[in-house]
């Protein structure tokens, strides 16, 4: 809560305080509260609230607190004796009583620009058993967007995504089933999603993010004094397996530069002196430590060779493909479907994984490589676009639906950017800041206004201006040259952001 917040409810603690001698309610409105009919006894009365009413530029999550003139019975407070309401459906959250005051807190936080209506009917009672004469009621409205400045990097996960935006503050929003948003609830694997978040949120107060990377229910994030960070569930890389609802440092070292989470459980990270490191589950050799099976995971992170060369790293669903500094291309793991692009794979009756990193090919003209379901796509020097690995949705983009184990071609263009793997989709910029999206579509995560699949890039609108973009499971993230962030896709858990749970099938600006 911020200071503008913070004053305004003391000083509505303490103006209602001065006036509930005179009148029975602060604000809003109710019956006259006279004796309670048939016990002779004073009725409920509320002395003040918060949010006022007609308060506006209330932050999303500010909590609702009712103060009543004596201790309430803790067993009459329901969200059927306190109802809050957006107008169209009753908000869900957690209600707790204290001594003569009930706050309600709302999960997920409350939405962006919306009017809120809160209803204290006269089903609540004091300890003496008396209640208000009648319902009591009253509205108020949250800040309309977050002014924020340039967003300079954007995450997808599983069903959540992540931002850092240019003043250093990270934000975080959608599914938090595992405690994956890091805001210190969920966690409890509740089946009603009660703690997801449908609008960024920041968490944390810390102004000093750098990196952040979503994998499956867990975050890695680097700061800038190169201290690395972990929150949710699985192997975060603290020794333990144990669920953090709030960002925990891993070991002592500051030198960490980049982190990278998998879909699947294990975790890669960068060094300042450019070595690679790993941590979490490998059956596969995805660690690329030369130990691969069941029982072979790691809980702390241990360096991958001896190599100070390592320049850009993506961790697929259980393979890595890597880039050094001389502009060779490097992958380790699994290998079933030819993703490591070394001539292999595909033939899963043969075991073709390779549980240390293995140089893919003789080209030293790599730029950029993207892995993130069972498919890796990889951009040249000269512009060129590249895919291999797993092909059933079309997500390597050359006409086809099968699987390639070498690098192939993806078209003739020589004005690619920026490529981003998803779980069953491909993204990418050029260089014009076109947007062109192929592969899996069902839940709009392209953007073109379709659920239809394609097997070949297609553009996705007409705007020139798209600078970065990032791809989960059915989910697209993007940032645009003004630093304005979108997102599209999938949505059930409310990880577009945009406050809603419906799919959105075009790029959706997020406040």
């Amino acid at each position: 809560m911020n200071s503008k917040s913070s004053m305004r409810k003391l000083f509505l603690f303490i103006s209602c305080a001065l006036f509930s001698i005179i009148f029975s309610n602060c604000s809003g409105s109710s019956s006259d509260s006279g004796d309670k009919g048939g016990a002779g006894e004073s009725a409920l009365t509320i002395t003040s609230v918060f949010p006022a009413q007609d308060a506006v530029d209330v932050e999303p999550d500010e909590a609702v607190v009712v103060t009543f003139s004596t201790d309430i019975d803790p067993d009459t407070i329901s969200t059927s004796t306190i109802l809050v309401s957006n107008g169209q459906e009753q908000i869900q959250g957690g209600l707790a009583a204290s001594a003569n005051t009930v706050t309600f807190t709302p999960s997920p936080i409350f939405s962006w620009g919306t009017t809120y209506t809160v209803t204290v009917t006269t089903g609540v009672r004091d300890r003496g058993g008396a209640s208000a004469a009648g319902d009591y009621s009253w509205s108020f409205t949250t800040i309309n967007a977050k002014e924020l400045g340039k967003w300079i990097m954007v995450a997808a996960g599983w069903d959540n995504g992540a931002a850092i935006n240019e003043n250093g503050t990270l934000w975080v929003w959608g599914c938090n089933y595992s405690g994956q948003l890091g805001i210190g609830t969920g966690g409890d694997h509740d089946e009603v999603h009660r703690y997801d978040s449908h609008v960024p949120i920041q968490m944390g107060v810390r102004s000093d993010w750098s990196d952040v990377s979503l994998g499956l229910h867990y975050s890695l994030a680097v700061r800038n004094d190169g201290t690395m960070w972990a929150w949710g569930d699985g192997y975060l890389g603290d020794g333990s397996t144990i669920t953090k609802k709030l960002p925990v440092r891993i070991g002592l070292d500051s030198g960490w530069k980049s982190v990278e989470a998998s879909m699947a459980h294990f975790s890669l990270a960068t060094s300042t002196q450019n070595t690679v490191w790993s941590w979490g589950l490998n059956t596969y050799g995805q660690l690329g430590n030369g130990t691969a099976g069941e029982g072979q995971e790691i809980r702390l992170p241990v360096q991958i060779g001896p190599d100070t060369d390592w320049e850009m790293l993506s961790a697929g669903k259980k393979h890595v493909a890597a880039i050094k500094a001389d502009g060779s291309l490097w992958a380790w793991g699994s290998n079933w479907y030819g993703q490591l692009g070394d001539g292999t794979g595909g033939d899963r009756t043969v075991n073709h994984d390779s549980p240390v990193p293995v140089r893919i090919g003789s080209d030293s003209d790599w730029r950029i490589v993207s892995a993130r379901g069972e498919s890796t796509m990889g951009i040249k020097e000269d512009g060129s676009l590249w895919a291999w690995g797993v092909n059933q949705y079309g997500q390597l983009g050359d006409g086809t639906n099968d699987a390639k184990n070498v690098p192939v071609r993806i078209g003739d263009e020589t004005d690619w950017s920026l490529v981003a793997a998803g779980w069953y989709h491909t993204v990418a910029v050029k260089n014009d800041g076109t947007l062109w999206a192929w592969g899996a579509n069902t839940h709009g995560q392209f953007g073109d206004g379709t659920a239809v699949d394609r097997n070949t890039p297609v553009q996705v609108g007409a705007d020139a201006d798209w600078s970065t973009v990032s791809a989960g499971k059915d989910l697209t993230f993007g940032i645009k040259e003004d630093g304005s962030l979108w997102a599209w896709g999938y949505n059930n858990f409310g990880q577009v952001g945009d406050g809603t749970i419906v799919d959105k099938l075009v790029p959706t600006r997020i406040k």
